[in-house]
């Protein structure tokens, strides 16, 4: 079964992935909440969404049911990382249908010259399937901070006006900091002026594709959230983890009844390392590669 915009160049091709049973596809998925991640530094977005998948609850495990496809999707193909049966491509979308939950996972990135055209694709199939809320796992370049950035967790959020009150409100409550505008060229640094936080550009370098997603979502007045840590290239896996968890406190991925859950990396032992992590940072690949 497939549903192709064929404007757009955008196609979800939804398959038959359990043991000859067709999957029952929502014609639209109305009321539901999309996540994905933006191909970005260190991968952090990524990382983060193989943990989502990972430690959902088991009575709601994720069910892959299609892939997307794009000409501007970078091909990319191998084994299904989550399974270890069947093939990974470039694109993958899962359903948690328990929890109302539709998850895209990238797996290569956007080309530069394609990304308008493949946001556009994407947000047109959003603005359709009117989910009530899009989030997005993102990073951008740890040294690109500025002073007030350097200070306390490498976390900003950015959300556009048609944000849910119900969630603008916990993030209010969390006192968590939206990302700050930067100004070009900086102000001097013994100016005594007055400063506007909504003066100023928003400045994403190395987010992929997040400040195109966000900008597009604002002007189609589609509920956007975007989860964003600051990283450098090197094992990221540290900021996956501190992000899911960011994120499990605002969407209780794994149910817990704490509200103040332990971020630091001792507050990590519950969690379950995604199988797909098994060969990272390694130098001797395993020969079961070969």
């Amino acid at each position: 079964m497939e549903a192709t915009n064929d404007d757009a160049g955008l196609t979800l091709e939804f398959e038959n992935l359990h043991l000859g049973e067709e999957p029952k596809i929502e014609s639209n998925f109305k009321g539901f909440k999309l996540f994905l991640p933006a191909v970005s530094v260190g991968n952090v977005g990524q990382l983060a969404m193989d943990l989502l998948l990972s430690n959902l609850p088991e009575k709601s495990p994720p069910v892959k049911i299609g892939r997307m496809f794009h000409p501007s999707l970078e091909p990319v193909v191998g084994l299904d990382i989550h399974t270890q049966n069947g093939l990974m491509t470039s694109c993958e979308v899962f359903l948690v249908k328990e929890l109302q939950y539709v998850i895209i996972h990238f797996h290569s990135p956007v080309t530069m010259k394609g990304r308008t055209e493949f946001v556009n694709s994407l947000v047109e199939w959003i603005g359709k399937q009117k989910f009530s809320q899009v989030v997005c796992f993102t990073s951008i370049f740890a040294e690109d901070r500025i002073d007030p950035q350097l200070v306390g967790i490498p976390f900003r959020y950015l959300a556009t006006d048609g944000t849910p009150e119900l969630l603008t409100q916990m993030l209010q409550d969390l006192e968590w900091k939206q990302l700050e505008k930067r100004q070009f060229p900086a102000p001097a640094v013994m100016d005594n002026t007055e400063k506007n936080d909504n003066e100023g550009v928003l400045h994403l370098p190395g987010s992929g594709i997040t400040k195109l997603l966000y900008e597009e979502c604002q002007l189609q007045k589609i509920p956007f959230l975007a989860l964003i840590m600051f990283a450098s290239e090197g094992d990221n896996t540290p900021e996956a983890m501190t992000m899911f968890q960011m994120a499990d406190r605002i969407f209780g991925f794994r149910k817990s009844t704490s509200t103040n859950q332990d971020i630091s990396p001792g507050g990590r032992d519950r969690m379950i390392v995604p199988i797909s992590w098994t060969h990272l940072g390694e130098h001797n690949h395993s020969s079961s590669l070969y």
